[in-house]
Formats: structure tokens, sequence, C-alpha cells
């Protein structure tokens, strides 16, 4: 099934009045996850984004298997119609706890993506963000970090709620989320407020889990000379802090030896 992304929209009105046949066929051809079915599987879900709009279900369930944006986001757009419905299922499958059987790193992928696509829906407060918090077992926090990026989350909503956020391991996840995107396909607006606001972060946080998610995340969008700026600041400021403190002390009694017995 190959066909040139370009011609992918005229392709899916050609074969529409015969969608609803070849969607089950498209179905098993999409939830195969084998790498030689990867270049296949974004126009896939294209299409199936178009013959099943009108089905929540099975987009649901196609959402839950997506590896990446181009499987993830035609499918997400398709769901946004049945927003009302759709949002009450993933959050019941969001508080389920993981099968006997069910093999480990499979459950939490899709855990994460129902996670992602409620972010997307705009349905956070209740449900996303406490998910970020620091829990005995990690699994599906780590999940959701890796994923984010790879979904094509939108990073505008993390750098938010990083302004927001009071829980401190939350912010250390959701810093630590922002380092997973690439700053190469952002707008020059986004990626300037959003290198600035990680600078800052780096620079004047106390908290040292958020400091350092903030200088790693600097490090690997390509930003070391701001972030080794920012070192060089902090140990100048750090020296003068030091020179003060013996000046101030010079003439005291403390260096006569008053407190010296």
């Amino acid at each position: 099934m190959s066909v040139p992304s370009s011609e992918s929209d005229e392709w899916i009105e050609v074969l529409r009045p015969v969608g609803s046949i070849l969607a089950e066929q498209l179905e098993q051809r999409f939830k195969v996850r084998s790498p030689e079915r990867d270049d296949e599987r974004p126009l896939v879900a294209l299409a199936l984004a178009d013959f099943l709009k009108d089905d929540p279900k099975p987009l649901t369930e196609l959402m839950l298997l997506a590896d990446n944006d181009r499987e993830f986001q035609p499918l997400m757009l398709a769901l946004r119609n049945h927003r009302q419905s759709v949002v009450p299922e993933l959050q019941a499958l969001l508080s389920q706890s993981r099968p006997d059987g069910v093999e480990r790193d499979a459950f939490w992928k899709k855990q994460a993506n129902t996670a992602i696509c409620l972010l997307e829906l705009d349905e956070t407060d209740s449900v996303l963000w406490p998910l970020f918090q620091q829990t005995p077992d990690p699994s599906l926090r780590s999940f959701i970090i890796d994923r984010l990026a790879l979904l094509g989350a939108n990073p505008a909503t993390l750098s938010r709620q990083i302004r927001q956020a009071s829980d401190l391991s939350s912010r250390y996840a959701l810093v630590l989320a922002l380092s997973q995107f690439d700053l190469g396909k952002m707008s020059s607006q986004q990626k300037k407020e959003l290198v600035e606001q990680l600078a800052s972060l780096y620079r004047d946080d106390p908290e040292p889990g958020v400091h350092s998610a903030a200088g790693w995340t600097l490090r690997n969008w390509q930003q070391e000379q701001i972030a080794s700026q920012i070192d060089t600041d902090a140990t100048e400021f750090g020296s003068e802090q030091g020179s003060e403190l013996v000046r101030q002390f010079s003439g005291s009694d403390l260096h006569h030896g008053q407190w010296s017995r």
C-alpha cells in the first residue's frame, strides 16, 4: 500500500464511497506493528480517520496503538468531533489497572496514549496533570514524558502548566517532557519563548530537580552557550558573595579572635 503523501487526499477521496468496506482490512493493517508497515501506517491512519469519522469506538482503539504523530494526529482530529462521548470512555480507560497476562510496556503505552488524547481534548485539570506527580510506580509518568512529543502534543500546553504547577515533582516531569520536543519543528517565536522560560528556570528555580532538568533540556536543545553562560554567572556570583563575606568579617571581632576561645 504505497501512495505519495502529496496524493493521499486525492486517493482517500476516490476510495471514500467504498470506505466502509475497506475499513476492516485497513484496521487490520494498522494493528500490525511490524517495522515493515511503518511507512504505510500514517496513510492508513488518514484513511481510517476519514472512513470511520462517525464511529468513535474503532477510532479510539486505533489511537491507543499509535506510535508517532503521523499515526496519532489524524485519529485525534476525528475524535474531536465525538468529545462528549469519548472523554468519559478515556477517563475510564485511564483508571484501569493492568490486567493479568497483559504485557507491561504495551499496557503503559496505551495508558500514555489515552492520557495524551485527553490532553489534546483539553481535559487536563482533574485527569492528566496529577499523573505528572511522583508515585511509587513511575511507569505511566515515564511513558507520558516519552510520548508527548512523539505523538505531536503541543509544547505550549506543557509550558503553561510549568508556570502554574505547585507540585515540584510535576514541574520536574513537565520540564523533562519538554526536552523531548524538537526546536527545529517550532516557530521562531515559540522557540524563543521556550528557551527563555527554560533559561529562567535553570538560572532562578530554587528546586534542584527542576534546575537540573532545565539545564538538561537546554543542552538537549543544543543551547549549550546559554546554559554555560548561566553556569558562569552563577560561579562568579558565588565568588562575589564569598568575597563580600570575607570583607564583612575582616574588621569584625571574629577576625580579632573574639570567638577563638
